[in-house]
């Protein structure tokens, strides 16, 4: 039997073993045993209590480090008009509440385990599906209670830190997305976790060999054999050019690195439309409407090169919309395609928790400017982007954090690509985020089945295959980057 402290050590293992597969280069492998430790404690402890520490501290530290990259944000200082520190402070109760929510559900799910963990296949099987509804799933319907604000209406998507998203960095793990999304893949992590630590740690002798040796030969065999082929290019619909980009500035001061940014885009539209790019992509935030006075819009048109912007608007209630747009080929008017529905800053801080809060220690004039400015109303569907007989969806941001919202685009769309938009400028160059965001979108575009393009600035930008391969990869200098792709379009 183990001793109470047993149990922390065992759930902090777990906790740092999970951490240590999502961020060290080449680690995925690791996330197959990571929960080995916990599953030890929970099989053992002499009381629910004991399993419920362990869950706990492993949630905890799971959650704790898979959002760490909060801290790199920047934009509730300006946003408030708080000092530094205040700033920090109000991330840093973000952070533990968010903790304080994930680990229970955890230790829940480690309560039920010990309950009902037998030696059977079935119950194995019911540990993996247990995970996915408890700590997953309901997890995503708790954090949008908790950043509840009547602001904001957003569809459930907070999936940071799920089990299955660094298996995105193995390109045949990933294909289970096409089959069951983000779901399937953290449900084959725990199921594997379970598989050998009940017919391997727990066995002996010859049973341990022999169910080691086959576990491990499938897993290596699932990893390398390569099961995936390219399709002949001649079956494909011809595809058109798409310029992407990957915008950056180093410089401190906000606003003056906001303008280098503009600039850079700029340089990038013209440069793509006179390499042949058709459809030219730009980062969340770059407004098409302000670029429209900065390059020759009628020449672009006349060449008929469509842009895929986004900016800041108003609904007739008075909410602030991000809303997606494409300049017409033809005329150069701004089209409207979709309002952004996952809003931030509803993903990096608790708003509703600040709303409430903050005119407590007599900060309501800040707060009455936040909402004017920072806080988003509602999302729309909206309709694909169509250039010839190319349809293609428009994601912005957050919105890669939702399972399966490109794969709902695309079935409502009935589209060939999903063009994304993404802004890391209100963040520092957090590592952590980079590594995430590329994992979300790359598992969002398996989950949909069609190639995905996207634009970024202050992270790199990629443009991948229906089946999450990269086609193109621009800023990997963390310098102001820009490319055409030509993805094959694949009959569906």
């Amino acid at each position: 039997m183990l001793t109470r402290f047993s149990y922390v050590f065992l759930g902090a293992g777990s906790g740092a073993l999970v951490a240590f597969a999502y961020y060290f280069p080449y680690s995925w492998p690791v996330i197959f045993i990571a929960l080995i430790p916990l599953l030890h404690a929970v099989r053992t402890a002499r009381t629910w209590k004991g399993a419920l520490v362990a869950g706990m501290v492993t949630g905890a530290i799971l959650v704790g480090a898979t959002t760490f990259w909060m801290f790199a944000s920047r934009p509730l200082p300006t946003a408030f008009s708080l000092s530094p520190f205040v700033g920090f402070l109000s991330v840093l109760v973000s952070w533990l509440l968010i903790m304080l929510f994930t680990a229970p559900l955890v230790g829940v799910w480690a309560v039920c385990v010990r309950r009902f963990f037998q030696s059977s296949i079935l119950a194995t099987v019911g540990v993996a599906i247990l995970w996915v509804f408890i700590v997953e799933y309901l997890r995503m319907y708790g954090f949008a209670l908790v950043t509840y604000t009547p602001l904001v209406s957003n569809p459930l998507f907070w999936t940071t830190g799920a089990l299955g998203y660094p298996l995105a960095d193995n390109e045949n793990w990933l294909q289970l997305a096409s089959l069951g999304g983000l779901w399937l893949l953290s449900f084959t992590v725990v199921l594997v976790n379970a598989l050998i630590y009940q017919f391997v740690v727990r066995a002996s002798g010859k049973r341990r060999v022999i169910a080691g040796g086959v576990l491990a030969t499938a897993l290596l065999i699932a990893s390398v054999l390569p099961i995936i082929s390219w399709r002949d290019a001649g079956t494909s619909t011809p595809s058109v050019p798409i310029g992407f980009m990957s915008l950056w500035s180093h410089n401190e001061d906000q606003f003056a690195a906001i303008t280098d940014v503009h600039q850079d885009a700029q340089r990038a539209i013209i440069d793509l439309a006179e390499k042949g790019a058709r459809i030219i992509v730009l980062p969340e935030g770059e407004d098409y409407i302000d670029l429209h006075t900065s390059i020759d819009i009628d020449r672009l048109r006349h060449e008929g090169v469509m842009i895929v912007a986004a900016g800041p608007t108003r609904s007739p209630d008075g909410k602030k919309l991000l809303r997606g747009y494409v300049s017409d080929a033809e005329t150069g008017v701004a089209e409207t395609i979709r309002n952004k529905m996952v809003l931030t800053p509803q993903g990096e801080f608790l708003i509703g928790i600040f709303r409430y809060g903050m005119p407590l220690i007599g900060l309501e004039k800040s707060v009455a400017r936040f909402e004017d400015t920072k806080a988003l109303g509602i999302g729309s569907w909206g309709s694909a982007i169509e250039y010839g007989t190319l349809r293609a969806s428009l994601m912005f941001c957050f919105e890669v954090f939702a399972p399966n919202f490109g794969k709902e685009l695309v079935r409502r769309q009935d589209s060939d690509v999903v063009l994304a938009m993404i802004s890391h400028a209100r963040f520092y160059d957090a590592q952590n985020l980079h590594q995430d965001t590329f994992r979300f979108l790359r598992v969002r575009g398996v989950e949909a089945g069609v190639p995905l393009i996207v634009s970024t600035n202050h992270t790199l930008a990629y443009a991948f295959d229906s089946y999450g391969r990269i086609l193109m990869t621009e800023g990997a200098r963390h310098e102001s980057e820009w490319g055409i792709v030509s993805v094959p379009l694949i009959p569906r």
